[in-house]
């Protein structure tokens, strides 16, 4: 919320002033690996802002997205283009920058937050431009010109995005508590791929073989539903 006040009413924000905001919401709510601000770009104006933009473009030198042999191309031409322009923190995410948010699984996600005007939250997805482990989760929240929240076409100036590893977050509450004698399974039961269900499972003994989802319910005690920006999850312990 912080953040699209700020974005909402803020004229000419930098990556100066954009890093110093959202350090502090990441000091807030750890296990992100950054916040990303995607502003709607029209199709009639983006050579303008490609050139206005151009120091923060890279090799590409404009608008991007990743092609299917892993390269990095110029945008395909479409109505409205959301570059990752101002990333916190900057070293581990400046990657991405230039790069159309809107170019990739996430658009579902795009979708349903502008509609609803508030937040929403991807299924686990490949996080493309991360190594190592890379199985992450985006929030998406939408920003409008006017701030009331309406996210209606004619008034997204743009999207806040929230992107951490799954992992990272999940399993926080364990390791914070050591001696934890539970296991526990989290479910994304409004994934579309059964292989995208399973979003973290906790064990006790940690040299043990990850159960599936079946064979983690048989043995589970409880079942908790846990909706999460506009995604149902279940934790299973």
């Amino acid at each position: 919320l912080a953040m699209q006040i700020f974005l909402t009413h803020g004229r000419g924000i930098d990556q100066k002033e954009f890093s110093a905001v959202a350090r502090d919401q990441l000091a807030r709510y750890p296990g992100f690996l950054g916040i990303q601000w995607a502003p709607r770009v029209r199709a009639d104006a983006r050579e303008a802002w490609e050139k206005a933009e151009a120091a923060s473009l890279g090799s590409v030198g404009r608008i991007r997205e990743r092609a299917r042999d892993g390269t990095d191309v110029a945008a395909l031409t479409r109505p409205d283009y959301f570059p990752i322009l101002l990333v916190e923190p900057y070293e581990s995410n400046r990657h991405v920058v230039g790069s159309d948010a809107v170019a990739s699984p996430l658009r579902p996600s795009f979708a349903a937050a502008e509609t609803s005007g508030s937040l929403a939250m991807s299924g686990m997805l490949k996080l493309v431009y991360e190594t190592g482990s890379n199985d992450g989760v985006v929030m998406v929240c939408p920003v409008s010109k006017s701030g009331g929240g309406s996210g209606s076409r004619a008034e997204l100036s743009g999207f806040i995005l929230g992107v951490f590893r799954v992992a990272d977050l999940l399993a926080q509450p364990w390791t914070h508590v050591p001696g934890t004698s539970l296991d526990v399974m989290f479910i994304d039961e409004s994934a579309t791929r059964p292989d995208r269900r399973m979003l973290y499972c906790h064990r006790v003994n940690a040299g043990s073989q990850v159960p599936t989802e079946q064979e983690f319910r048989r043995t589970a005690d409880r079942s908790v539903s846990l909706p999460v920006a506009r995604r149902n999850w279940t934790i299973m312990y």
